[in-house]
């Protein structure tokens, strides 16, 4: 079946997982951009991978990889070898085969040479080994002979990669040819040890379990792991030592073994073994130096603490200790010495504790804070989180720590030497960068969850159990991800805003998106990346406008912002934050935790607080929303909304005409899907499970190509609808759109087109555009019927038609040729009982009043009485107002709102 799957045509597999096409160019087949090393975007604008579809095979000039159809499987799905074939049988079964020359694809069968050289004699490479120094009765089955190749023969950790070290003493080193990479040396691997060195030959392995030491082997300082599956049994929850030569190969591997195991594994410690110049671990045991070398600490440069159970050690010299500082330690206690006379001196007992400041979170304020370790004099230790007051006031710094462990530690000396002792604490400790906002981070160009980040690399990078990440030159501090406020049960609100990969790319969500909503999907797919990028295009354009999902229940929408939200956590999902249930200082405060993220409030009705009604409509031009404390100092508190918003309601946000004007309106009326959308829904729903996290990060490693084109774009879009012929959409001429909506319409559309070459969109095409400016046109409509005087003239005609009507033709309103005349105060309590029956936002009297006899309102004549400037006089009815009406086929309109008024008295 092996020989089956490798004669897939690769060309179909490639661009079915990648989402990419290839083009050719004279001979060759060269894919839009390499999908491990991104050539063909970026900096790397040229593509370099490339396939030979005479060989069946790919290759990238620009990162080295290459292979088969199984090796790029392997390396596209992080898989083994086994289960990248098994990966191919289920899912290209039926893609067409390719003749392979059968000369250069051949291999010798490894398991046929493994067998044989499983038989042969070791006699030869048991000399070569002792000549090591390795005693082989402890070694015994741990590695073979090759005669063939005159070679001392190890076997990977999964019996199917050789690697041979040529016993004739001019040949050191590996035999060109070995099969080393992704692959591990686990021989000398002992489980039950709490510590593993990973060193980069296997004699260095071999050497070091000797001495009772667990390690494993990568073979070769070229042999850069990148599975992340591969090391997960040997280096979860374990204290790590890198082990690699002192050369400038053996360093380089150090530096990527490095960063690998920090952003991908919770080892409990990291340690660097620093060799001497020209001498490898087997040197040391040749010399008889190892044990000593590798228990002294001083040949260890630490990456990554054990804070928890590291001991602070007690004071080595304790008189040049206390001359030096003032105090010393003993027992995990702080003392003194105090002068008695005569030359004499005792010790006086300070604490009944020591304490180490691990880190320093300089997060620019006047109180930052510290992480702190205070370890009791019986041994017990806990990790405190101190704001710099806390940790310099004696008094409220024995509070806490009085109450932080299973037993009180206290400081029982002055205030000057708690100050003392911390000023010499201060000397030793890191400054880390605090994560305090989740989202993106301009500063240093990550994007923060709250358990990992993704750096501007584009790059994974996990905390230790602290919140501690390291990435390149900087260490940041997760607060959400250290168990210190976990374990201390800090409210911690966005805890839920976590990662979680998932199986599904950015192309099957949004073809599923798609399917499951149509162009609501693809109005909900470019909010998405454009609240990615919020940051810019807020700067550029000085607006964000909200998403509003409008519709009855079981209509889809609860569904469709769950789908969207959960790229960004799995808990949000449906239950959002009531609106009913909050006030404006609890929503500004979830809203300040988060950076270009999507923030979902639900259940808008007119009941919603006018302070949280404040706080969204100065959040659409980020004039943030300014909130009086309730001090008597007349201080005020300020909240940055820097996250795009959702909402959903029941009913049209027609209460308020000001936050329906900010919104882009999404209608769901119809419960009723198709099979093919049900199915992708379903789909959808299961795969929610397991998180779209690896959608974000398809989308904002593109950011700076966003932010090159997004302004060029946006410009090209809104100047074509307000300039040039375009043609009328649903009868209207787009021309004369008002400015907001078009810039709107620019807003959606311009992800849309930027990222068209990037990601792989489910659908681009003239009748989406034209669908997503129809949402924009009725929107349009909607909001022009908002207008206080146009909601008077819909309510006179709607209670004037009703059959109990408290409107009589004759008494309140009358026709007199081409105009209207009514008794505005008489009939105002019927426009009040319309507008609550119909949610829209009832108007002041006077105001109203005054809107309707302004000079502009065309509609408006003024009146004959010269007591009054608006006021007329009409025989029949008396004192009323004057408007002028319009006739168009026996219907009367006013402007352009169609009157459903009765011209003749009723009994």
């Amino acid at each position: 079946m092996k020989a089956d799957v490798k004669t897939l045509n690769i060309k179909p597999i490639i661009e079915k997982e990648t989402g990419l096409k290839f083009f050719k160019n004279g001979r060759s087949h060269i894919l839009e951009k390499c999908p491990f090393c991104g050539s063909g975007s970026g900096k790397n604008k040229s593509p370099a991978l490339s396939i030979d579809q005479n060989k069946n095979i790919f290759n990238c000039f620009s990162c080295d990889k290459k292979g088969n159809t199984i090796e790029f499987i392997r390396y596209f799905k992080n898989l083994e070898k086994n289960e990248a074939i098994q990966y191919l049988i289920k899912n290209y079964s039926d893609t067409p085969i390719v003749e392979i020359n059968k000369q250069e694809s051949e291999q010798p069968d490894l398991s046929k040479r493994i067998f044989a050289i499983q038989k042969n004699n070791t006699k030869i490479a048991d000399e070569y080994l002792k000549a090591r120094g390795l005693d082989i009765s402890k070694i015994n089955g741990f590695y073979f002979f090759d005669s063939y190749k005159n070679s001392v023969c190890f076997i990977d950790s999964y019996s199917q990669l050789i690697n041979y070290r040529s016993v004739e003493d001019n040949q050191k080193g590996f035999v060109k040819g070995s099969k080393i990479e992704n692959a591990i040396y686990d021989k000398t691997f002992i489980p039950n040890l709490d510590k593993i060195y990973i060193t980069e030959g296997v004699i260095d392995s071999l050497t070091l379990f000797q001495v009772g030491v667990s390690a494993v082997s990568v073979f070769t300082s070229k042999n850069e792991i990148t599975s992340k599956e591969k090391f997960n049994k040997y280096f979860s929850s374990k204290n790590v030592i890198l082990a690699f030569d002192n050369d400038e190969a053996g360093q380089k591997c150090t530096e990527y073994y490095q960063k690998f195991i920090l952003n991908n594994y919770p080892v409990t410690s990291l340690k660097i073994l620093s060799l001497p110049d020209n001498k490898d671990i087997n040197d040391l045991l040749q010399s008889k130096a190892l044990e000593n070398y590798i228990f002294d600490y001083a040949n260890y440069q630490t990456v990554k603490h054990d804070y928890k159970s590291e001991i602070i050690q007690d004071s080595k010299d304790q008189d040049k200790e206390h001359e030096e500082k003032g105090y010393f330690i003993e027992d995990s206690q702080y003392f003194k010495k105090r002068s008695i006379g005569k030359g004499k001196t005792i010790k006086e007992r300070l604490s009944n504790y020591v304490m180490q400041i691990i880190f320093h979170i300089r997060d620019g304020s006047q109180d930052s804070r510290r992480l702190i370790k205070i370890q009791r004099n019986d041994g017990e230790i806990s990790l405190i989180e101190l704001k710099t007051s806390e940790l310099l006031s004696l008094e409220r710094f024995n509070s806490i720590i009085g109450s932080k462990l299973n037993k009180g530690c206290n400081f029982i000396g002055q205030h000057r030497e708690h100050k003392n002792i911390v000023s010499f604490c201060y000397d030793d400790e890191r400054t880390v960068l605090p994560l305090y906002t989740l989202g993106y981070n301009n500063e240093f160009e990550l994007f923060a969850f709250s358990n990992l980040i993704i750096n501007k690399n584009n790059e994974i990078v996990r905390p230790d159990e602290l919140g501690i990440l390291y990435d390149n030159d900087n260490v940041y501090y997760l607060p959400a991800s250290s168990e210190i406020n976990i374990l201390n049960k800090i409210d911690l609100a966005n805890i839920d805003f976590f990662y979680k990969e998932g199986n599904i790319n950015f192309k099957t969500w949004s073809e599923l998106l798609y399917k499951s909503y149509g162009i609501k999907g693809v109005i909900g797919i470019c909010f998405l990346i454009n609240s990615l990028f919020r940051d810019y295009i807020f700067n550029e354009i000085g607006f964000f406008p909200f998403l509003y999902l409008y519709g009855e229940p079981a209509t889809g929408k609860t569904s469709f912002i769950s789908f969207l939200i959960n790229v960004f956590n799995n808990s949000q999902g449906d239950k959002g934050h009531s609106l009913n249930n909050s006030t404006g200082k609890g929503l500004g405060r979830t809203l300040a935790q988060y950076k270009n993220y999507i923030v979902y409030f639900k259940e808008y009705s007119q009941d919603v607080d006018n302070e949280i009604l404040e706080l969204l409509k100065t959040g659409y031009d980020g004039s943030g929303y300014t909130r009086a404390n309730k001090t008597n100092d007349n201080t005020t508190n300020s909240v940055n909304i820097e996250s795009s918003i959702v909402l959903d309601g029941n009913s049209l946000p027609t209460y308020e005409a000001a936050i329906f004007d900010r919104i882009l309106l999404l209608e769901f009326d119809n419960p009723n899907f198709s099979k093919e959308s049900e199915t992708a829904f379903n789909v959808l729903k299961e795969e929610m499970k397991n998180g779209y996290g690896q959608i974000i990060r398809e989308i904002i490693q593109h950011r700076a190509y966003f932010k090159e084109k997004f302004h060029d774009i946006y410009s090209q879009i809104t100047k074509s609808i307000k300039y040039d012929k375009v043609e009328r959409i649903d009868g209207v001429n787009l021309n004369e759109l008002r400015d907001r909506t078009i810039k709107h319409i620019a807003f959606i559309l311009a992800p849309l087109q930027i990222m068209q070459d990037k990601l792989s969109f489910p659908v681009i095409d003239k009748r989406v555009i034209q669908e997503i400016i129809k949402y924009s046109i009725e929107k349009e409509k909607t909001l022009y019927s908002l207008k206080p005087i146009n909601i008077w003239w819909k309510a006179i005609s709607s209670e004037a038609m009703k059959r109990n009507t408290q409107l009589t033709y004759g008494l309140h309103y009358i026709f007199d040729m081409e105009f209207l005349y009514i008794k505005f105060d008489e009939m105002y309590s019927s426009y009040t009982s319309y507008c609550k029956a119909n949610n829209y936002k009832i108007s002041d009297r006077l105001e109203l009043k005054k809107l309707l006899t302004d000079l502009n309102y065309k509609p408006f004549m003024k009146g004959n009485r010269k007591d009054s400037s608006y006021a007329h006089n009409h025989s029949k009815i008396g004192s009323c107002l004057k408007f002028k009406i319009d006739t168009i086929e026996n219907q009367k309109y006013i402007g352009d709102i169609e009157l459903n008024l009765r011209d003749y008295e009723t009994n």
